[in-house]
């Protein structure tokens, strides 16, 4: 299944200094609402390409007011505000198929069902971000949560999904600490303490 973690806004057809103003709309969009499907991204794209147009489309109204050769400067010319018109009718069908508009209250379930299927949809696609294995079963699972949030830290009380630690095995052979305070420490048995000798710290050694 594709990482759309890593799906980029394009911007074909817009000028270079457009394409900075349309990813910036893009990157907001995606940090403030549920967009995770491929579809809903793509739909996205249109959105805030259609967002840009209508940008230019302001602009040109702004250099037609300011222009000597017009002799009416308050009136827009008819083609200019059609499409300025069309254009902001397809924001607001593309705004409302990505369910960007504030639901009313007496549709709140709607919006929490709309919301859970999003989040499964979200779940589906990024398996690999939310997989974790048990150190100590070494079975594979799966959060709710993006495992790239965390900061990850190295766990000093494993060695190859094995339960141990050099450090405390040291003070064990030194003397500064018993078997038995040893296996307290761990949560283990005297016995795994012997194993631990055995198969790891004999083993490694040699």
């Amino acid at each position: 299944m594709a990482n759309l973690s890593k799906y980029h806004f394009q911007g074909a057809g817009l000028e270079k200094d457009e394409k900075k103003i349309a990813k910036k709309l893009f990157d907001d969009y995606r940090k403030n609402y549920s967009i995770d499907t491929l579809s809903d991204l793509q739909i996205l794209e249109a959105l805030v390409y259609r967002e840009t147009i209508q940008i230019r489309y302001k602009k040109k109204i702004e250099d037609i007011s300011k222009s000597k050769t017009v002799k009416d400067h308050n009136i827009i010319p008819k083609n200019v505000l059609t499409a300025l018109n069309d254009n902001l009718t397809q924001i607001l069908i593309l705004k409302e198929k990505l369910g960007l508009f504030s639901e009313d209250k007496k549709d709140e379930y709607k919006a929490f069902e709309i919301l859970e299927k999003k989040f499964n949809i979200w779940k589906a696609n990024h398996l690999e971000e939310r997989k974790v294995t048990c150190p100590f079963c070494s079975q594979i699972f799966f959060l709710n949560i993006r495992t790239d949030k965390f900061k990850e830290n190295k766990l000093e009380l494993f060695q190859n999904k094995v339960l141990c630690n050099l450090e405390l095995w040291n003070c064990y052979k030194a003397g500064k600490i018993t078997k038995d305070d040893m296996a307290k420490i761990l949560n283990v048995s005297s016995d795994y303490i012997d194993w631990l000798e055995e198969k790891i710290y004999n083993k490694d050694s040699k």
